[in-house]
């Protein structure tokens, strides 16, 4: 059995956050730049609003924002989860300090 074709649209990526717009916005700007798109980016707030620096990115990413009070890595990263597609494939999980090479996401 072959393994299925996968592309970067299959994925969703799911990003915790917590007072941490700049490095937010690094990555944001990061999977923008992707040669291969990525499906859906989840950014989980667990701090000071980053409504702001997601919505920046609206017209170059589906992106969603999620708030979650009280914060925890664990509890952001739940709340993700549970915002998981069934036709999201693949799903990534980053910190907001990450940053990717333009072509991290082409086969």
């Amino acid at each position: 059995m072959s393994a299925p074709n996968l592309t970067g649209r299959d994925l969703a990526v799911l990003i915790p956050t917590k007072d941490r717009p700049e490095h937010l916005e690094n990555v944001l700007q990061s999977l923008a730049e992707q040669t291969e798109p990525c499906g859906r980016v989840i950014v989980v707030d667990g701090g000071q609003s980053t409504r702001a620096v997601v919505g920046a990115f609206a017209g170059q990413l589906d992106v969603e924002y999620q708030p979650c009070h009280p914060p925890g890595q664990l509890r952001q990263r739940r709340l993700g989860l549970e915002r998981i597609r069934p036709h999201d494939k693949l799903v990534a999980l980053l910190d907001d300090d990450i940053v990717l090479e333009p072509d991290a996401l082409a086969q």
